[in-house]
């Protein structure tokens, strides 16, 4: 018995995948009529541009106005204002808010505002791991 082909393979789980991978730097992602699209804040080619943050500015504000939270407890680095003061294992968080307009008046400051909430503990046994794989065989020259 024969069936037809499918019009595109599944892309379940592509963007979920996407979002775990660039975690804040992945702007957006859309699957639409079967391509994902996925728009990010830089090209980040052969990790050239894995350690440097992320700057953003909304409404007029400057970055140096952006605060960073941690389950609503400003870790905003003071050495670099409007800064993240570290990198972030993002399978941490159960969400990440951001805030560009209409905050909490307590906050000190108008620019965005990025809150992480972290994953809350349950009685059951559970992890995860990852592995890292690079070498020579892996790298092209353009």
């Amino acid at each position: 018995m024969r069936a037809p082909a499918p019009r595109f393979a599944s892309n379940d789980g592509v963007i979920d995948a996407a979002r775990a991978a660039l975690g804040p730097w992945l702007l957006d992602a859309r699957d639409h009529a079967g391509e994902v699209a996925l728009v990010v804040d830089r090209v980040n080619v052969g990790g050239a541009e894995s350690g440097q943050q992320s700057n953003f500015q909304a409404k007029g504000a400057s970055d140096d106005d952006n605060t960073w939270n941690m389950d609503g407890i400003a870790i905003t680095d003071m050495g670099a204002v409007g800064s993240s003061p570290t990198y972030y294992d993002f399978d941490m968080f159960q969400e990440m808010q951001v805030t560009t307009g209409g905050a909490d008046p307590a906050n000190p400051t108008p620019g965005v505002q990025l809150n992480f909430v972290l994953r809350s503990g349950t009685n059951r046994w559970r992890g995860s791991t990852r592995y890292y794989f690079e070498n020579n065989d892996l790298q092209s020259d353009n």
